[in-house]
């Protein structure tokens, strides 16, 4: 083999080592013709080297149209579970039946106008007619805003605050005699929204003659419905002295049905029920659920009952099942 041959033999394999042992040559440190290489996420390298980041496709956003949360509206939760129906109360009774559907949540209420905080202002007395209410309001308030009195009744009107602050402010001084003697006019929240055309009565309820498969939550709420609306459950009293308390709503407490047949498995049972004590209510509190027991000493073990009794988690019944409670403290009889 001649000199020229072994050197070219010996370049050529250089030429290997250098390639990492695959035959391909550099060009500069480029990729030859017709290769792309991945430097980084997101970047790649052009034919001639140089480096291009990827266009990102926009995020399509998501709205549910239900709930407004960031997911499709087919998948909402409130769509693909169980949906309420109404429910009829106190059918133990003639003229004391009415129908109840459950309250939605504040925060998941769909107002009807994008209206800012409003003031009732009401007339105690003397002649104030809308033009004298804004004149007022205009002289009292040191801020820019155009007031408008929108007439509501023959003695009342709405007025529409800039701020939440100003409102509070004057419903905090609640009267104002106007600047002439002409009347005083009453501040007020003006709450958007249907009134109710009756407020039921609350009053606790004992029920004896209950027999053992109904004496848990969800049965004795059930037991409630028979007389009424039902809006507390006594867990901490049935627990303590065996007695079962209810807290229902009627129409009226003198027409509560001393008692009423029901079915439980194949037996018919009659329940006894003795009302015990009226309680004052608000006739609109959408946030409480009735399950909290507030009044009551450690009430939240009723909403630890409704959860350990629920249906849809078996798996935690034996567990609520083994609990016990000490004996309730100022409890109201």
């Amino acid at each position: 083999m001649s000199s020229t041959t072994i050197g070219a033999s010996v370049a050529a394999r250089g030429r290997e080592d250098a390639d990492g042992g695959t035959g391909q040559q550099h060009n500069g440190g480029r990729p030859s013709a017709g290769n792309t290489l991945t430097v980084e996420p997101g970047v790649v390298v052009d034919e001639q080297g140089n480096n291009k980041r990827k266009r990102k496709e926009p995020a399509e956003k998501r709205e549910c149209s239900i709930c407004t949360e960031e997911h499709y509206t087919n998948r909402c939760p409130l769509l693909r579970g169980p949906k309420p129906t109404v429910a009829y109360c106190a059918a133990a009774e003639d003229g004391m039946g009415f129908f109840q559907i459950q309250a939605a949540r504040n925060n998941q209420i769909v107002d009807t106008f994008q209206a800012s905080v409003a003031a009732l202002i009401t007339v105690e007395s003397g002649d104030v007619p809308a033009h004298l209410v804004q004149a007022e309001l205009a002289r009292i308030i040191p801020v820019r805003w155009d007031w408008e009195a929108q007439q509501l009744g023959a003695k009342s009107f709405v007025v529409p605050f800039p701020s939440k602050e100003e409102l509070d402010r004057m419903i905090a001084i609640r009267t104002l005699t106007t600047r002439n003697k002409e009347g005083t006019i009453v501040f007020a929240k003006f709450v958007d929204d249907v009134q109710p055309i009756r407020l039921l009565e609350q009053v606790w309820v004992t029920v004896t003659k209950v027999p053992r498969a109904l004496r848990s939550f969800l049965p004795l709420w059930a037991v409630g419905t028979m007389i009424g609306a039902t809006h507390k459950v006594d867990m901490i009293h049935l627990r303590a002295t065996r007695q079962v308390r209810i807290l229902v709503a009627v129409f009226d407490v003198k027409k509560i049905p001393k008692f009423a047949d029901v079915c439980v498995g194949s037996g018919i049972y009659r329940l006894l029920f003795k009302p015990d004590e009226a309680v004052q209510i608000d006739p609109i509190d959408p946030e409480d659920d009735g399950l909290l027991g507030d009044d009551l000493d450690g009430g939240d073990r009723e909403m630890e009952d409704a959860e350990a009794h629920n249906p849809q988690n078996p798996q935690n019944n034996t567990k609520a099942s083994d609990k016990t409670s000490a004996p309730p403290q100022n409890l109201p009889h």
